[in-house]
């Protein structure tokens, strides 16, 4: 496929212009309508309905005729609302706003509003001008098709017509001289119509900003082409008439490129547009466009708007300035119309003859109808709503429900706490905010909220208890009133890894029952988890749930949003999701992973602003989180189940979220059995000990008893004669080895220390083996079992450890004995280059909890505070006690940096209350430890009844 080809295929699923002709019948946002409910042509007041262009999902659109004296009809297009929203009474403001805004508007630019009223019955209606011609879209898409194209001089007579229309909007002013800040924000090729008498003009305002509007697009939702966005738009900034100039300075350059400007993904066009890495292609090399056309294009299209031309008008006169310098044309044309006028007649040369003689067709067939029917009267929705206006405003018209005092607010609507007037109970209600109610979307979204709560029952998800409209028109939803908060305020305090992952494990059980009962629920993020005073978690805001039917394909797709339309949070957003493509409920097992992510490690998984979180989403891996949040004490199995959860492919991560709960539910239990098992191992280990200090004591028992028969032959029955060359006790006595020394890393448990066994401490030696000056030390070996020390609750030993004291490097294996160990004859050297080779050890060693201690203990003692903090981080990554702990406390103390080490003991105590040692350590840093334990203590009463249940998952 070509790229023209491929250019030609993007344009025809773009939507088509509202501002339809009967050749194209389309009307941009509305797919066209096979079935017609109304029976065509008949008779709308005193215009004639021919033929139905476009439904969808504001209003329908209608090819009209004026009536009167015969032959004098005129083709006028008449825009209705819908049917099925007659009643709703926000639906008809957001209708007629369009109409509001663009009848302020007068200028040959502009599609006229030549009537906006309602009729007889009170259903309103608009009657726009009809434009002879197509849309720029039509006519880039046609140019395609018959192999044409539409040179420099012609773009730039197309950009002229609509910079003069664009000033006009963006200048027009109110009968009080007062400006109306009118911006079009969502000008492209399907908004631009090109009549075939050389004229151009801007419709469709739906989404137009302007000071008399009435209400206002969806909070967080962008209606806009991502080709066409404006960086400041893509930053989430606001703008002002500039972003239509920016639209405008595309449509400029695509018309001279004879292509799309957006050749790649959308979401990161956008992303490059809003961090200035995106700059627009010279044309003069390759298009053979002027250098001073191609320096117009670069000044409508800056990043920065202060860059960009003040107002369209500047802009069009100096294009006017550089299609002076244009040859003229096969025709001898040179005024812009002329010039447009020729290239419709070159793409369309049978146009408008045939449209023409179509609608004289239509009409002639029309004037033979009688007057029928006409639609029923409305309900009077207006007039109801102007009496409400009076009544107490805390009162929902036409229900039980007063409204007491707001408790909430989100992006489309306010939460309030209210009562039940007659049964005097109270409710949360969830009223759509009034900027919203008029917009269909919106709506929508609300009800489809309410039906996919009452859809489910489970302990974790709100109950909801009733839905509807008051009579002034506010759409509300009840649900149970609950007592807590929103787990984005616990993100802010700090939770301790624990409780996360009771926490997660509580989601996991919300999001089951969604998807048991079909629901995805897209917004998955710790504002929409309310943890009660219970300590219940509760799963909230359903209001851009879908079906699972629809993300699989089983049922009616999604219905697209125009232009571009993201739902949902990007901080949480799955990378399917941000790209558009279908969703599952693998999307919710994402986002979970993003929260629990941020709750073990205070941070987000990805930061920045909407648009760069949402390339980040769908590109890079997220940073581990014990490598984020060393000090939190990260289990490795919690760790491996929140990567597989941010897994960028979603068939990388967990199925579904009971076997997400599953993998959480075993990493909390993970802990304890290792816990068990190293008590079981030092258990053992201790018992070892014993008996080979026991066949030791044998050993020397039995030397002593043969040397002295060897020294006294007299009392003997043996010679010296017959005794063996080597001493009997070596010869006969079993090969037994004394248990190798160790590096005592804390104080003892008693405050006063034992005094360390050296040689002359150590009993007599026989003469027969004199002990050497050099000899190593022998003393028993010191448990280190690192699962051990890792899970087990703090020994009083480690409590009384007021900081790690000097000790002496790992020694060497001695020769010939596995189990001895020769103590260090370096202990006398410099303590820099112990340090350099216990640096070296941890290195090559980067788990081994043993040689990182070392390090930490070598750098303190060569006076290395901030080496001491780094090995002290890494020693706590592998090893779970509250050793490493204390001793980064102390490294922080000496470093002078005595706040953070009271917070990293009140972090410990937050999760080991019993630590008598963190409590002296940060009483003498002058805080209380108090606190850090009420936490702990809360914490421990909010546990869910499952938890109870699992006596193991206790701390």
């Amino acid at each position: 496929m070509s790229e023209a080809q491929r250019q030609a295929g993007d344009e025809k699923r773009e939507a088509p212009a509202s501002q339809p002709a009967p050749a194209n019948a389309a009307d941009k946002g509305f797919s066209s309508a096979s079935v017609v409910s109304i029976p065509l042509p008949r008779v709308f007041g005193r215009l004639l309905l021919l033929k139905l262009l476009a439904r969808g999902g504001m209003g329908d659109v209608y090819l009209a005729a004026t009536t009167g004296i015969e032959g004098a009809e005129r083709p006028i297009v008449v825009k209705t609302v819908r049917r099925d929203h007659i009643h709703d009474g926000s639906f008809l403001a957001r209708f007629l706003d369009e109409a509001r805004v663009q009848s302020q508007l007068n200028h040959p630019g502009v599609a006229q509003i030549l009537e906006a009223s309602t009729d007889e019955n009170g259903e309103p209606y608009t009657v726009v001008e009809y434009v002879e011609g197509r849309s720029l879209a039509d006519l880039r898409h046609r140019a395609v098709q018959v192999g044409a194209r539409i040179g420099w001089p012609e773009a730039a007579a197309i950009a002229i017509e609509m910079g003069q229309a664009l000033a006009h909007v963006h200048e027009r002013a109110g009968a009080d001289g007062t400006p109306l800040g009118i911006v079009h924000r969502d000008l492209s090729p399907q908004n631009v119509m090109i009549g075939h008498a050389g004229e151009v003009k801007l419709i469709d305002f739906g989404t137009a900003r302007g000071h008399n509007r009435r209400c206002h697009t969806v909070a967080g939702v962008v209606f806009a082409k991502p080709g066409y966005v404006a960086p400041e738009v893509a930053r989430q900034q606001v703008g002002d008439g500039r972003i239509d100039i920016y639209a405008m300075g595309v449509m400029l350059w695509e018309l001279c490129a004879g292509k799309r400007l957006l050749s790649g993904e959308a979401q990161k066009h956008l992303e490059e547009v809003a961090a200035n890495k995106f700059e627009i292609p010279l044309l003069a090399p390759t298009r053979g466009i002027p250098r001073e056309l191609d320096v117009i294009i670069a000044k409508l299209c800056s990043n920065d708007p202060d860059e960009r031309y003040a107002n369209a008008s500047v802009a069009a006169t100096d294009l006017a300035r550089v299609l002076a310098q244009a040859p003229a044309g096969k025709s001898g044309e040179r005024s812009t119309r002329a010039r447009i006028s020729a290239l419709m007649k070159t793409l369309w040369p049978h146009e408008p003859a045939r449209s023409r003689a179509e609608f004289a067709k239509i009409l002639k067939q029309a004037r033979e109808l009688r007057r029928e029917n006409e639609t029923p009267p409305a309900s009077g929705v207006m007039e109801i709503h102007a009496a409400q206006m009076t009544a107490d405003p805390t009162i929902l018209g036409g229900t039980p429900y007063r409204l007491l005092k707001k408790i909430g607010e989100g992006a489309s609507g306010e939460v309030f706490e209210a009562e039940h007037m007659e049964l005097g109970r109270k409710y949360a209600v969830k009223v759509l905010s009034a900027a919203h109610a008029a917009a269909h979307d919106a709506v929508e979204r609300f009800r489809r909220e309410a039906r996919a709560v009452a859809k489910l029952s489970h302990p974790n998800l709100v109950q909801l208890h009733d839905f509807g409209k008051s009579i002034d028109g506010r759409v509300f939803l009840a649900m149970e009133l609950l007592d807590g908060h929103t787990l984005d305020i616990e993100a802010e305090k700090g939770l301790g890894w624990r409780s996360a992952t009771r926490l997660a494990i509580q989601a996991t059980r919300a999001l089951e029952a969604a998807h048991d009962a079909g629901l995805v629920h897209r917004d998955l993020k710790p504002q929409n988890l309310f943890l009660t005073s219970e300590g219940e978690l509760k799963l909230l805001d359903f209001g851009v749930a879908m079906a699972l039917a629809e993300t699989a394909g089983g049922g009616a797709p999604e219905k697209r949003q125009k232009g571009f339309a993201v739902f949902g949070t990007p901080e949480y957003m799955a990378p399917e999701q941000v790209a558009g493509e279908a969703v599952d409920a693998r999307c919710d097992v994402y986002a979970l992973g993003c929260v629990l992510y941020e709750l073990v490690t205070g941070a987000r998984p990805f930061e920045g602003s909407a648009v760069v979180v949402m390339g980040k989403q769908l590109r890079e891996e997220p940073e581990h989180p014990r490598t984020r949040a060393p000090h939190a004490v990260i289990p490795g199995e919690l760790e491996a189940v929140i990567l597989k959860a941010l897994a960028k492919s979603k068939d990388a991560r967990y199925e579904s979220a009971r076997a997400m709960r599953e993998a959480l539910e075993e990493a909390l239990r993970a802990p304890d059995r290792r816990r068990k098992r190293a008590r079981a191992f030092a258990a053992v280990a201790v018992m070892a000990s014993i008996g080979l200090i026991a066949v030791a004591g044998l050993k020397d028992k039995l030397h002593r008893t043969v040397t002295a028969m060897t020294s006294k032959p007299s009392v003997t029955t043996l010679a010296v004669a017959d005794l063996p060359s080597q001493p009997p006790a070596a010869a006969e006595a079993p090969e037994v080895a004394a248990p190798p020394i160790v590096a005592v890393a804390a104080a003892a448990a008693d405050p006063v220390p034992a005094p360390p066994v050296t040689a002359e401490s150590a009993p007599e030696a026989p003469k027969a083996e004199p002990v050497a000056a050099n000899a190593p030390v022998l003393v028993p070996v010191k448990d280190r079992d690192d699962d051990a020390r890792r899970d087990a609750k703090p020994s009083r030993k480690h409590d009384q450890a007021a900081a790690p004291a000097v000790v002496a490097e790992a020694p060497a294996k001695e020769p010939g004995n596995g189990l001895l160990v020769r103590a260090s004859a370096r202990q006398s050297e410099d303590p820099k280059a112990r340090l350099a080779d216990a640096r070296a050890n941890a290195r090559d060693r980067s788990t081994d909890p043993k040689a990182l201690k070392a390090w930490a203990i070598a750098a303190m003692n060569a006076g290395e505070t901030r080496e001491a903090r780094r090995a002290a981080e890494a020693w706590a990554v592998h090893d779970g006690s509250a050793e490493p702990r204390l001793f980064l406390a102390a490294a922080l103390e000496a470093a002078g940096r005595r706040r953070e080490a009271r917070g990293a003991l009140e972090e410990w105590l937050s999760n080991h209350p019993d630590s008598a040692e963190a409590k002296r350590m940060l009483s003498r840093l002058g805080a209380n430890p108090e606190p850090a334990i009420k936490r702990n203590s809360r914490s421990r009463s909010g546990r869910s009844g499952q938890h109870q249940a699992d006596p193991a998952a206790d701390e």
